[in-house]
């Protein structure tokens, strides 16, 4: 398998969207996209009606995921639905595994346990790991092992610098 890059993130709030946009694009020359992504929306995505999708939780993992994949859909890239609805999280990960396997995706964007689990079935891929340092609550919940990925962002960080730039 090419050396695919790997993205966990904390089923990330909305406001993060354009941080982890940004950290993808660093992979690419400006303008260029990837070709196709892997995200955790299920298999079935497009056949769920507009008006269901229209009322989803803007914290939920599937809007933060939606809203990745329709970005990118936009540039170009090809989306894959990795995910399987109402399993286990091990069928899931099964699942992502598969898709990975058989849809070669250049990018897959899915939660941080899921993550792990996909770095540990491909170890040659670049993983990218985001955090939240601040909100207890996700790094009491998120706490991950040290030396997993390749490269670790706290989406707190990055916000404020963010800001900072701003002034």
């Amino acid at each position: 398998m090419k050396r695919m890059k790997l993205f966990g993130v904390l089923h990330s709030p909305p406001e993060y969207l354009d941080f982890v946009c940004q950290c993808i694009n660093d992979f690419y020359r400006r303008g260029e996209s990837p070709r196709s992504m892997m995200v955790e929306l299920p298999a079935n995505w497009d056949e769920i009606p507009e008006s269901v999708k229209s009322r989803l939780d803007r914290n939920s993992s599937l809007y933060f995921f939606s809203l990745l994949a329709e970005a990118y859909k936009h540039r170009g890239t090809e989306i894959i639905y990795g995910d399987l609805n109402n399993a286990s999280d091990l069928r899931r990960e099964t699942l992502m595994i598969q898709r990975i396997i058989e849809a070669k995706p250049e990018i897959t964007v899915v939660g941080r346990n899921h993550a792990e689990v996909i770095k540990r079935r491909f170890p040659q891929v670049y993983y990218v790991a985001f955090e939240d340092k601040i909100d207890p609550y996700y790094h009491s919940l998120f706490s991950f092992p040290k030396g997993l990925a390749n490269k670790v962002i706290d989406l707190q960080t990055m916000q404020m610098n963010f800001l900072a730039d701003l002034t």
